[in-house]
């Protein structure tokens, strides 16, 4: 068998301007010496697994005391689906007009995907549950916390060398909140390292991406 990577690799990133829109937001926090760090949480995390009414509330609260301890972070809500039942927009909503604005920013439509890609690609990092965003992500060199609970990640990770330090399970931001906040402090200190991985293994994994067309 020839080894092959997702198809979406390929995927061009795609200048608008509603990208542009949004971009300019995430240039003014880099003017002022600050990371931007693109969240895609879902209503299937908790569906799936807590099925807690406190699930969103620990998110938030995850959220303010990692940023609390890095007060160079700020935060782009990115959605990526807008079906009903499960639309990403309507959770961020929910979790943007808890959180406040100032420290954040609310991407307030679900645009084309290689738009998505194009505005990911402008982020310092990602953390996110969508397999699709994450490839649009890990395919500019930008590194990404897996928010894990289908099992489906392993794969992609082992194309990067990543490891499970790069992986959370959304449970967690309910079920054990200091390991939550914990991880993706950690995630936040090891940007140098994990871009560097990420983009040495990026050409090898573009080219088992084209090989789907082959």
């Amino acid at each position: 068998l020839v080894p092959v990577a997702d198809a979406a690799f390929c995927l061009q990133p795609r200048e608008t301007d509603r990208v542009r829109r949004h971009r300019a937001w995430i240039e003014a926090q880099h003017a002022a010496g600050c990371r931007v760090i693109a969240l895609n949480v879902h209503p299937m995390f908790n569906d799936a697994e807590t099925k807690s009414a406190d699930w969103e509330r620990a998110v938030r609260d995850t959220l303010a005391a990692v940023g609390a301890r890095h007060p160079d972070v700020r935060w782009l809500f990115l959605p990526h689906d807008d079906r009903p039942n499960v639309s990403d927009l309507v959770l961020l909503k929910r979790l943007f007009g808890q959180f406040g604005a100032g420290r954040a920013y609310l991407v307030d439509e679900v645009m084309r995907a290689d738009e998505i890609k194009s505005l990911v690609g402008a982020c310092d990092g990602l953390v996110a549950g969508r397999m699709h965003l994450s490839i649009a992500a890990l395919g500019q060199g930008v590194p990404v916390l897996g928010l894990a609970y289908q099992g489906k990640f392993e794969g992609l990770w082992r194309h990067f060398g990543l490891t499970e330090e790069t992986l959370l399970a959304p449970k967690a931001f309910v079920t054990d909140p200091p390991f939550a906040q914990t991880r993706l402090a950690k995630f936040l200190g090891r940007f140098p390292v994990l871009a560097e991985r990420i983009r040495a293994e990026l050409p090898q994994v573009l080219d088992k991406a084209e090989r789907n067309f082959a």
